[in-house]
């Protein structure tokens, strides 16, 4: 199992940081000649350690195009490649930070999918653990202060591991929302507890506060949403 920190780390090491693109000749010119030269080696195009970016460019899309060889590719992965396949299915793209490294990476050897790094500024920090343990909360922040503007202070994920909390706080002229992704949380609204879930949905208002603490037996992940008063 990868934690947060190295599944980041092999999604820069796997993206491109490239303006996404939506052909398959536009994904496919965007990788360097290393990643270029693993997908060739995939479908066994001969020749390859001879060819140049652009000629292993063309020659994995003609790999990539022939319907008998790609139906045959996709026998071979396993459910979890599948299932990523099929949350891709009527989409132009998914945005996540920790998608299995088992479920895209063949897919992504295969020239299946292509992953972009969004931006460069995702922060990952810590938060102490209201309970006292040594175990940090975890908090990843997407959207930077400029994306932002003045509508908001934080757009982000906390994963809260089994017996955290988030200490309870107050907001000032802005509010809070969270939703549950993963796991059971004993959510503090202001004084008044009650359990949530993922689907859940809250909502801390200006000069109100509030708490989490998880009470399952897995992380309990959450999206994090600070909208500023005007």
């Amino acid at each position: 199992m990868h934690n947060v920190d190295e599944i980041l780390a092999m999604n820069k090491k796997l993206s491109s940081k490239k303006e996404i693109k939506f052909t398959l000749d536009g994904c496919l010119s965007d990788l360097t000649k290393e990643r270029l030269s693993k997908i060739a080696a995939s479908y066994e195009i001969p020749q390859r350690s001879k060819m140049k970016k652009d000629q292993l460019v063309e020659a994995i899309r003609i790999a990539i195009m022939e319907p008998s060889e790609l139906i045959k590719k996709l026998n071979g992965f396993d459910k979890e490649n599948l299932q990523l396949l099929d949350n891709l299915k009527n989409k132009e793209y998914i945005v996540s930070t920790e998608i299995s490294l088992l479920s895209y990476v063949p897919l992504l050897n295969y020239g299946v999918i292509f992953t972009y790094l969004k931006n460069e500024d995702v922060k990952i920090g810590t938060i102490p653990d209201a309970n006292g343990s040594d175990t940090p909360l975890r908090k990843m922040e997407f959207l930077t202060k400029k994306e932002m503007k003045d509508s908001s202070r934080l757009y982000g994920k906390v994963i809260v591991p089994p017996g955290c909390a988030l200490a309870y706080h107050t907001h000032e002229n802005e509010g809070e929302a969270y939703h549950i992704l993963q796991g059971t949380g004993l959510y503090n609204d202001n004084g008044t507890k009650y359990e949530v879930h993922a689907g859940d949905t809250t909502f801390t208002s200006d000069g109100a506060g509030h708490a989490i603490e998880n009470i399952g037996n897995e992380d309990l992940v959450f999206m994090a949403l600070i909208l500023l008063d005007k």
